[in-house]
């Protein structure tokens, strides 16, 4: 109260709403995506509010709670509730039929299914806690299949990364979008590339679409020259190897056959660092072997120091895809970010027309051992140089403010939400 009498409003920060629901886990970029932009949101000026309806694994828990974010790890309400549990109760549901039909659609149909409800859960508890004056709702990671019908369930606006094409929803999936089909309006789905976005608009030709990287950029992340030895001598290595990073799990997109056989073809030694889940290091060790190299066996997940200390050791990192593979991938990203120079596949001509003329990128045809050998090799005898600093924004990355803003600007054209009781 003024001296006059009078009440001065406090103004309070816009809020926003960040769900990872795959915030449960250790690795990845999905903890780390969801940590930086709630730092972001702090920096824009906003409310951060971050929520995991499958809760936290305590290493995210542990960065979120530097950044003031208000941290949600449980559903809130009946409906949020109900949903989670229904999304759970369909899990094992997927696991059996995988095992039965795992070449159909099947399995990928009743995940969306289950991927669906546990996005109503974390959509009704954003906006139970955050109010009907959000700013923005993002879902960080969504899946590609029954989107509107998420929308309706949940009545909440809404904005969602899509990482995948994903398959087809099918007739009966299809069928459940119908009914949901003016929800289809409220959302606005963020393709992280082009192959994504013109798979969205073939299935959803009327859904709002926005072409926008996952990955933020970040100064803050680039490794000093003075890290090199340190990050070497905590993990054994000479400082005369030549040392390769190869991060990230061994899933069937990518590609370990053709590193495998490549690896039988060099004739020089290279020391490869193998981390992440799942991986089978020792399936390598005698194809490094040919040449003289060895491999550094660290797999499970790391923490954000230890990835960093791995990037610092390396000479390079070496992404590979099979051919086609769209997705946005966050360890090339991360080579830019970290300064790593890098070789990668071109599995995706998208991704390979934007980093041509890097002078730090070594382009290698996906699925050509031969190639790829040839790769590592003159990578080794001539090695390129590192990212400078400005390669990430070259790339298109923004800062996690940037992306938060956006939000805002992309959320205005959604129709308001409705809240009630459940």
């Amino acid at each position: 109260m003024n001296v006059d009498g009078t009440v001065t409003a406090v103004a309070t920060p816009p809020r926003v709403s960040l769900i990872e629901n795959f915030a449960n886990g250790a690795a990845g970029h999905w903890g780390d995506n969801l940590v930086r932009l709630c730092h972001g949101a702090t920096a824009a000026g906003y409310d951060p509010i971050a929520v995991a309806v499958h809760g936290l694994h305590p290493q995210v828990r542990s960065s979120l709670s530097a950044t003031g974010a208000l941290i949600v790890d449980r559903p809130v309400g009946l409906l949020a509730r109900a949903s989670l549990r229904a999304s759970r109760f369909l899990r094992p549901l997927h696991g059996l039929t995988y095992r039965i039909a795992p070449r159909s659609d099947l399995p990928a149909r009743v995940r969306y299914a289950s991927r669906c409800l546990a996005e109503v859960s974390a959509l009704r508890t954003a906006t139970r806690v955050a109010g009907e004056d959000v700013e923005a709702i993002v879902i960080l990671t969504a899946s590609q299949g029954l989107a509107a019908t998420a929308a309706g369930l949940s009545r909440t606006p809404h904005l969602r990364f899509v990482h995948y094409k994903g398959v087809p929803e099918g007739a009966c999936l299809r069928a459940v979008e119908k009914v949901f089909a003016r929800s289809g309006r409220s959302i606005a789905v963020i393709a992280t590339n082009a192959a994504i976005e013109s798979t969205t608009k073939q299935r959803h030709p009327d859904r709002l679409i926005i072409v926008r990287s996952f990955t933020v950029a970040d100064p803050s992340m680039y490794i000093g020259e003075d890290e090199r030895l340190p990050a070497r001598r905590d993990l054994g290595i000479a400082d005369t190897e030549f040392v390769v990073a190869m991060v990230g799990g061994w899933w069937p997109y990518r590609g370990m056959e053709t590193v495998k056989r490549a690896l039988e073809l060099l004739t020089r030694p290279v020391t490869l660092i193998v981390c992440g889940i799942p991986v089978r290091p020792t399936e390598l060790e005698p194809a490094i072997a040919c040449g003289g190299g060895r491999v550094v066996n660290l797999a499970g997940s790391v923490t954000e120091s230890e990835l960093r200390r791995i990037y610092a050791a390396s000479d390079g990192a070496l992404v590979t895809r099979t051919p086609g593979w769209p997705e946005e991938i966050g360890t090339v990203f991360d080579a830019a970010r970290y300064g790593v120079p890098l070789m990668v596949s071109n599995h995706d001509l998208d991704l390979s027309h934007r980093l041509t003329g890097e002078p730090w990128v070594r382009l290698f045809r996906a699925g050509d051992p031969q190639d790829l050998a040839r790769t590592l090799e003159g990578f080794a005898e001539r090695p390129p140089p590192r990212p400078d600093q400005s390669a990430p924004e070259r790339l298109g990355l923004k800062s996690a403010a940037e992306t938060i803003n956006a939000f805002s600007r992309i959320a205005v054209t959604l129709p308001r939400r409705t809240v009630r009781s459940t």
